[in-house]
């Protein structure tokens, strides 16, 4: 009993069949993937950048973030208190022009820029107790953002 090499050459290792159809089974979702993966990609970021993704609330609020308004969630809680026929009145800072005219946008259809008993105030940094006013409620939407009212002066 010798060696003989070529009586070796018909005889297939079990392992090697297994490995070759792991390897295919493996590549497929591959290349798969690497295939589909920029056409993803290049449809969720057209649909982040097209708003598909927020809600429609974000994407209403988007301006004033772009603005750089802080707090834009106020805007929003100050529509759910003050009633839709009503009278309101902005108090803001010099440097808060963006957000008070932001506000006027949002709240309508709420009158704004209106005086009187009976009016609502929608207030940017000073503190309900420096405005010297009488009744109403006091609602701190944010750090420094209030809506006061209905009031009397």
């Amino acid at each position: 009993m010798g060696y003989d090499p070529d009586g070796l050459a018909g005889v297939r290792a079990p392992g090697r069949r297994r490995f070759a159809i792991g390897a295919v089974l493996l590549a497929v979702p591959l290349i798969v993937i690497v295939v589909q993966l920029p056409a993803q990609l290049r449809g969720l970021y057209d649909s982040i950048r097209n708003g598909e993704v927020l809600t429609r609330q974000q994407r209403l609020l988007m301006p004033a973030q772009v603005n750089r308004v802080r707090y834009t969630d106020v805007f929003a809680k100050a529509a759910a208190i003050i009633p839709p026929r009503a009278g309101f009145s902005r108090v803001y800072p010099a440097d808060a022009f963006n957000t008070a005219l932001f506000a006027k946008i949002w709240l309508m259809p709420r009158r704004a820029d209106v005086g009187g008993p009976g009016t609502w105030i929608v207030d940017w940094g000073t503190p309900p107790r420096k405005l010297a006013l009488h009744g109403g409620k006091v609602v701190e939407l944010a750090p420094g953002v209030w809506v006061i009212g209905p009031v009397v002066r």
